[in-house]
Order: C-alpha cells, then structure tokens, then sequence
C-alpha cells in the first residue's frame, strides 16, 4: 500500500493501538506529513522518528475489509546479523530452526537442526527469559532460513 492511498473515511490503525479515522483532507494531508513512504511515523521538521506512530493496518469502512497489513520481518537486525554468522559455515546443511520452551515456559531457548554426514545434529543456544529474545518466532515452529530472511 502507498500512503497515496490513504482516502478520508479510512480507519488507520498505529502501532501503539490508537485508530484514527480520516474525518477530512485536512486530517489526511496532516497524516501524509507525519509518515513516509513505508507509512512510518517520519516528522521532517526535526527529523523525528516515533515507532508507536507507524501505522500497521488501514481499513476502510465502506466495506470493512483490512485493506492493509504490516507484515513484521520474523527477527530483528541484531538477530540476522547473529545467526548469520553463527550458521555461515555450514548454512547448507541446516534444515530448520526453532525457538523452544524451557522450565516451565519462563526460558527459551533457539535450537538449529542440521545434517553431517547423514546425521541430524543439534546445536543448543544458551537459554533467555520469555519474550526477551527473538519475540516473533512463534514458539515449537520450524523455520526455514528463507523464512528467517537467513
């Protein structure tokens, strides 16, 4: 979707849970200001970035369809940039990876499944506290690397 898009009478819907809905064009034209391209909260005049402010579903009311839906990248930066290097010297032989539950579920733990020599292996990370890591990983799924960005 292209923030061009965006008409009066949409219900836009930001990342903090605030849905607001485009009474006029002068409600849209502020919207249009206040994010770029991405529909990310962008304000040009000091160059100010707010996450909470980034919209992540419009709907228009006409029909009440979702019209748009943020797809969120499954890691983040620093997590990419870890398992890629981690897993760059045998990336060709990894079947999948997964978050898994620990003690309880108050631990987690990432788990890479791969093959040597016609074995599966398993390397185990260290254990973090729920939800700190790896927050959209759903938990007991296999990914593949395509589907990690990887």
């Amino acid at each position: 979707m292209r923030k061009e898009d965006i008409q009066v009478g949409d219900i836009i819907h930001f990342r903090d849970g605030v849905k607001k809905i485009i009474f006029n064009k002068t409600e849209l034209w502020d919207l249009l200001n206040h994010i770029d391209e991405n529909l990310k909260h962008y304000y040009k005049q000091n160059d100010y970035r707010n996450e909470r402010y980034d919209v992540v579903k419009i709907t228009r009311p006409t029909s009440y369809t979702k019209i748009y839906d943020r797809k969120e990248d499954i890691l983040d930066e620093k997590e990419k940039e870890y398992l890629s290097n981690v897993i760059r010297p045998f990336k060709n032989r990894i079947e999948y990876i997964k978050k898994d539950a620990l003690l309880n579920g108050k631990k987690e733990v990432i788990i890479i499944n791969y093959t040597d020599s016609c074995y599966p292996n398993k390397i185990y990370f260290p254990s973090f506290k729920k939800g700190t890591m790896y927050k959209n990983m759903e938990a007991d799924k296999e990914y593949t690397l395509t589907e990690l960005g990887l």
